[in-house]
């Protein structure tokens, strides 16, 4: 991809630079409103333009394979489907169940975040609402609606038809959401 077609695809793509050892690697995705699954372009530099080695060496496959494309790519599909279906609050429900889950488990966090997904998803979609959770998460339809059962049994989710997150769940998630302000605060 010449750098025309890179400047042509990046106004309307979402991009993630990440940093993978001494390189900075950006994603470049479709447009926010498409189904993103991988990334549609690349570009890889040293994070440091004057490090002799990185361009003595150059990009090598053993660089290539430490990209961790299928965790960015759950974080980006996760961030960009929690914009466009609660407005783009930060850090996304998606983003947050993401993290949560991918660091401990089925923890009251998680479990929060899926039941807020869920519930947003049931009155936009009632008969697919596990299905837009999982595909957000990128996990298995049967998995989500386990971990539904398991919000709703722990008291994170109430209601039936109609469903809503308690008040248990609203206070895991704003308890969260400021520690994460603090945090980035703190960087």
């Amino acid at each position: 991809m010449d750098m025309d077609t890179w400047g042509l695809l990046e106004e309307d793509a979402v991009r993630r630079t990440e940093r993978v050892g001494g390189w900075s690697v950006t994603l470049l995705y479709g447009s926010d409103d498409a189904d993103l699954g991988g990334p549609v372009g690349i570009q890889i530099t040293p994070v440091d333009p004057n490090d002799a080695e990185a361009w003595e060496k150059g990009i090598t496959s053993t660089l290539l394979r430490e990209i961790p494309l299928t965790e960015i790519s759950r974080k980006v599909r996760a961030e960009q489907a929690d914009e466009r279906s609660a407005g783009g609050s930060l850090p996304s429900l998606a983003t947050l169940a993401l993290t949560a889950r991918q660091q401990k488990g089925l923890t009251p966090v998680y479990l929060s975040a899926l039941a807020a997904m869920y519930q947003h998803y049931t009155q936009v979609a009632p008969k697919k609402a596990v299905d837009a959770v999982a595909h957000a998460l990128d996990r298995p339809v049967n998995t989500v609606k386990m971990h539904v059962v398991r919000a709703r049994r722990d008291g994170y989710l109430e209601g039936h038809p109609g469903t809503s997150v308690t008040v248990k769940a609203r206070d895991v998630i704003n308890t969260e959401i400021q520690s994460e302000a603090l945090r980035a605060l703190r960087k």
